[in-house]
């Protein structure tokens, strides 16, 4: 089981400061990927824009054949999982 992740075009800027530039790639089903870069490259922009907690500014992701922004929140959830870097909780 799995999926295929397609980015066609990705563009992001913070302010006017552009991190991603016409990203694009494919993962297959069953590709193992590791994402490597120098601090500030743009990899966690990225995989926000992936998870759809970024908006990219232009280009598309595609989960199999469906584009991520036509996906309900609920159809992602089920697509998807993302195990955060760092987590903050507001309790003890």
């Amino acid at each position: 089981m799995g999926i295929t992740i397609t980015v066609n075009g990705l563009k992001m800027c913070y302010e006017t400061q552009p991190v991603l530039d016409g990203t694009n790639f494919e993962v297959q089903k069953g590709d193992m990927v590791a994402l490597l870069g120098a601090n500030g490259s743009g990899k966690s922009t990225l995989l926000r824009c992936i998870s759809r907690v970024l908006k990219p500014s232009q280009g598309d992701i595609f989960f199999d054949t469906k584009k991520s922004q036509h996906m309900s929140t609920g159809e992602a959830a089920r697509t998807m999982a993302v195990v955060p870097q760092e987590a903050n909780t507001d309790f003890e």
